[in-house]
């Protein structure tokens, strides 16, 4: 009970045609491509793709992602019979199977700080946090599922954010609605990331990551003065693996 929709921005690649008439012919009515012809906008394209969408919960997945849990649909949608839960995010790995993200803190010099990167997949982290279900302050944009009815009235993703933190601002934008995000080990993705047009190195790329970054903080201050309410004030928020801030400890 799903239909996929590529969001297809431009793609060269001469093998995309022939990929699309695969997936046409197994899966029918059920399979879209839509051609996305604007200049690379991140938020824009997630939004136009899910004009398009008829189900109740949205999966937003990265073109060089790939989801390594069979039941992963499954799984992910399990959390949404909590009526407060917005979005589910799973553990996200790189191609030589250590962590990329495993939630996303807020805040701090960094602006977000993934947590539990280049830890072993397996290892369980600061008091088991890395193998456990709970709520965080965001997940990655390169997959996460998201309830539409949130989604619809939090207005989709703030298209801004053209190219970095869109998912965080989104993650954020839910929770004050009232909505919860979750991070859950029980759905591992591997993310080629070197090919992702987001890890382009020039210039410009460096500048809007900063411009998108201040604008992330000047739309959410409040959590750069008081802390993400997802982790320990004591805590370093600059730091992946917990450590200990400098200074005197917060009550």
């Amino acid at each position: 009970n799903y239909e996929i929709i590529i969001a297809d921005n431009g793609s060269d690649n001469p093998h995309m045609q022939d990929l699309y008439q695969r997936f046409a012919k197994k899966l029918g009515d059920r399979f879209h491509v839509e051609e996305i012809d604007i200049p690379f906008n991140f938020s824009r394209i997630n939004n136009l793709a899910a004009q398009k969408a008829s189900g109740r919960y949205l999966l937003f997945l990265n073109d060089d992602a790939s989801i390594l849990t069979d039941d992963a649909l499954e799984q992910l949608l399990g959390y949404f019979q909590r009526p407060d839960v917005g979005v589910v995010g799973p553990k996200q790995l790189f191609i030589d199977g250590t962590v990329e993200h495993a939630g996303i803190v807020v805040g701090g010099s960094r602006v977000v700080t993934p947590l539990f990167r280049h830890m072993d997949a397996e290892s369980q982290g600061y008091l088991d946090r890395a193998v456990v279900a709970q709520n965080v302050s965001a997940v990655t944009g390169d997959c996460m599922m998201l309830r539409r009815s949130a989604y619809e009235e939090v207005g989709g993703f703030s298209e801004e954010f053209t190219l970095f933190y869109a998912d965080v601002d989104f993650c954020l934008k839910v929770r004050n609605a009232g909505y919860y995000t979750v991070f859950t080990p029980h759905v591992l993705l591997s993310h080629l990331h070197s090919v992702s047009r987001m890890r382009i190195r020039s210039k410009e790329i460096s500048i809007r990551r900063r411009k998108e970054a201040a604008l992330l903080q000047s739309a959410w201050p409040s959590i750069f003065v008081e802390g993400d309410a997802f982790y320990n004030p004591n805590l370093n928020p600059d730091s992946s693996y917990f450590a200990m801030k400098r200074g005197k400890p917060r009550g």
